[in-house]
């Protein structure tokens, strides 16, 4: 009697588990957990974290570039490859009080070591808090003096100045040993590097003592000499010749062909007439030509 009693209940507890689709209980699956777990089970694809990833999303921010239309952010999201190896050393902008997009600059250094080949900046873009990515151009690799731009490249160590504001001499360009001389007329923040070389001495020779003298004062200023031949007691040549020679289109006809005539210090500008950076607290992400992040900073 007993027996047929427990054959019954059995019966009804089979056909119950049937009915109401409890087969997944019997597995131990219970609404999506595991009874034999102490955690949720991911379901495909991704379970209860699908749709979640460690890797920052792409941002709705449009790219804009001095000139060129806007166009949309890179689609895949996530880290480049040169990562930490391009940083952004500082950013330098204006006071709350301030209006001027000039003074303005992001302060870019190739971190790799001296055996890494050079890296292409151009294409990158510099992105702020809102979302709007600012494309880094093509620059002259001797300014003024070229007529096409070339792409931007870092060795190991090289840096670059991307200025918010347009370039006070109207081109992006790569600094030289006679670019100190175009701090004479022109306002760059900072100002470039003055560290001019000095003319061929065996041609001064000819020249007076007085003549001599005042060259040997004015050689390693990078400022063109005011000469006034009356006061100075400088004779026409020697005047001629420091016209010619002292000054940034004449040092680059001496001095263009020797081997560390070109410096690995570049100064971009992006031309745009508004602040790009918050003056208080941003966060400032630079980007490759890819849309991937390759380092950031913030403040």
């Amino acid at each position: 009697m007993v027996d047929k009693i427990l054959l019954v209940i059995g019966l009804l507890v089979a056909a119950a588990i049937i009915i109401t689709g409890g087969f997944g209980l019997l597995q131990g699956d219970f609404i999506g957990f595991d009874l034999f777990s102490s955690g949720p089970r991911a379901s495909s694809p991704g379970g209860w974290f699908s749709g979640y990833s460690a890797e920052p999303p792409p941002t709705d921010g449009q790219i804009i570039s001095s000139g060129a239309s806007p166009t949309g952010p890179a689609a895949q999201p996530g880290y480049s490859p040169y990562e930490k190896r391009v940083r952004i050393q500082t950013v330098v902008r204006p006071s709350s009080s301030s209006l001027k997009p000039e003074e303005e600059y992001a302060f870019l250094r190739n971190a790799d070591d001296s055996s890494k080949p050079p890296i292409v900046i151009s294409g990158w873009t510099l992105e702020n808090s809102q979302g709007k990515r600012y494309a880094i151009a093509g620059a002259q690799k001797l300014a003024l003096m070229d007529v096409n731009e070339t792409s931007v490249f870092l060795p190991p160590g090289a840096e670059a100045y991307v200025h918010t504001g347009p370039s006070p001499i109207n081109v992006s360009f790569r600094e030289n040993a006679c670019t100190g001389y175009l701090n004479e007329n022109n306002k760059f923040m900072p100002r470039l590097a003055e560290r001019c070389p000095r003319p061929d001495v065996s041609k001064f020779i000819r020249f007076t003592d007085r003549c001599l003298d005042f060259m040997e004062r004015s050689i390693y200023t990078c400022r063109v000499p005011k000469i006034d031949e009356t006061a100075a007691g400088i004779e026409y040549e020697c005047g001629e010749f420091i016209d010619k020679h002292f000054k940034y289109s004449g040092c680059v006809d001496d001095f263009r062909a020797a081997s560390d005539f070109y410096k690995n210090t570049w100064q971009l500008y992006l031309g745009r007439p508004e602040k790009l950076w918050r003056s208080l607290h941003d966060l400032i992400i630079l980007r490759d030509s890819q849309g991937l992040i390759v380092d950031t900073y913030q403040y």
